[in-house]
């Protein structure tokens, strides 16, 4: 499972695309380089007789990039999917990524093709072509909801993040047709599109999340319950 996630993730890196200046006279147009390029929202999709990889990528200015992957079988069966989040830098055309939560480190090659294609060549050998994506925001300060199933019903856990600092959670048992609402505090660390959040309830225990967004999905793992995570998330 790992190499398939360090392969999801190397595919990841693949939606950085470039914003090269179409012009008359490019002889006198300096090129943007490649951090200006890749800053964005990148994405790839292919389809194959085994199914379908959809891979969306974030790269901001401060040094953040956040990787949607979904990976489908022909029948629409999802087999994998995730959001993972990561610090990167950029020393000529090599990209260098660390992973927010595992601290695990890949190193790509990138090319400008154009201001809306780039493409990557994997440690593996492999040229990927990336697209540049439509101008969505990828943030925490959201409603998020997300249905886990179980053998007789589901239960559905809705987050929001709305109020700063503040969590408000609605989990709905589809069993026993309960409702639990709850409202803590917390106290974030990292980054905007990954990082900590801190809870200390009334006996003043600590519990501690690792979040990662990408678009329109959320992923929550509990750090001090061996990164267990939560059904994926989807924006309400």
């Amino acid at each position: 499972m790992k190499n398939l996630l360090l392969l999801f993730t190397i595919f990841g890196l693949t939606a950085c695309t470039s914003s090269d200046s179409d012009s008359d006279n490019p002889s006198t147009i300096t090129p943007p380089t490649i951090a200006e390029t890749i800053i964005g929202n990148w994405s790839s999709q292919t389809t194959n007789a085994e199914g379908s990889f959809l891979n969306r990528v974030t790269f901001t200015e401060a040094g953040e990039m956040s990787i949607y992957i979904l990976v489908t079988t022909t029948d629409g069966t999802v087999v994998e999917e995730i959001v993972e989040g990561k610090n990167w830098t950029l020393n000529g055309d090599q990209i260098t990524t660390t992973d927010t939560l595992e601290n695990d480190v890949d190193t790509t090659t990138v090319t400008v093709v154009n201001q809306n294609s780039i493409t990557i060549l994997t440690p593996e050998g492999d040229v990927i072509a990336l697209t540049r994506d439509s101008d969505y925001e990828s943030k925490l300060e959201q409603i998020w909801v997300a249905t886990r199933t179980n053998v007789d019903c589901d239960v559905t856990f809705t987050y929001d993040f709305t109020t700063p600092n503040e969590l408000l959670v609605s989990n709905y048992n589809g069993c026993t047709e309960v409702t639990q609402v709850v409202t803590e505090s917390f106290t974030q660390t990292g980054g905007i599109l990954s990082g900590s959040l801190s809870f200390v309830d009334e006996n003043e225990l600590e519990s501690l999340i690792y979040f990662s967004t990408q678009g329109d999905k959320l992923y929550i793992s509990d750090i001090f319950n061996n990164n267990i995570g939560l059904p994926m998330f989807t924006k309400l």
